[in-house]
């Protein structure tokens, strides 16, 4: 039934509404059905993927997305969801080389959240005393480069005003909140 082009779109829409209405089991088993006629339709695993991430099944989220590499080696979206599962277990390293993979690639769209995932990063491993001055710089400049590149980026914004509270510039990081606020 899922051989042509149309059925496959038809059917990951019909699993994809059996998500948003909570049908959970019903979603899975047509997602996985969809994988087993066309094992290269990468959104598929994803939402697999996506579907235990939420259900607190990291072990299997790992699983459907080292499915969805393999299918698709290099996808954007499929290392995104690799480095954000890396973010969520705190393992910085992994994280931070699917995130500089993604920026190196240049990938129109991509490197914005790239560059604020890896300010991110660096601004959460502040913890090592000999390494925090030279983390917070590279956290800001992070969010600086997203900056210039788009100044209305309230994610980057909000990160250059952690960065200013963390080094005791408040007023300077209130301003900068407030503006973000608004």
């Amino acid at each position: 039934r899922l051989s042509n082009l149309s059925a496959l779109s038809i059917a990951f829409n019909l699993a994809r509404l059996h998500e948003a209405a909570g049908r959970i089991v019903a979603a899975v088993e047509l997602h996985k059905a969809i994988v087993k006629r066309h094992p290269s339709y990468v959104n598929s695993y994803l939402r697999l993927a996506c579907i235990a991430r939420d259900c607190g099944s990291l072990v299997d989220c790992s699983e459907w997305l080292k499915c969805a590499c393999a299918v698709a080696p290099g996808n954007p979206e499929v290392l995104i969801l690799v480095g954000n599962l890396h973010l969520s277990l705190c393992d910085w390293k992994p994280a931070q080389r699917v995130f500089t993979k993604l920026l190196e690639d240049n990938i129109p769209n991509v490197d914005a959240y790239s560059m604020l995932c890896l300010g991110n990063i660096y601004f959460d491993n502040l913890k090592t005393p000999e390494r925090y001055a030279k983390h917070l710089g590279h956290a800001a400049d992070y969010y600086r480069r997203i900056l210039q590149k788009d100044n209305a980026n309230a994610y980057a914004a909000n990160g250059i005003g952690t960065v200013l509270a963390e080094k005791g510039d408040l007023p300077r990081s209130k301003e900068i909140f407030n503006r973000v606020r608004e």
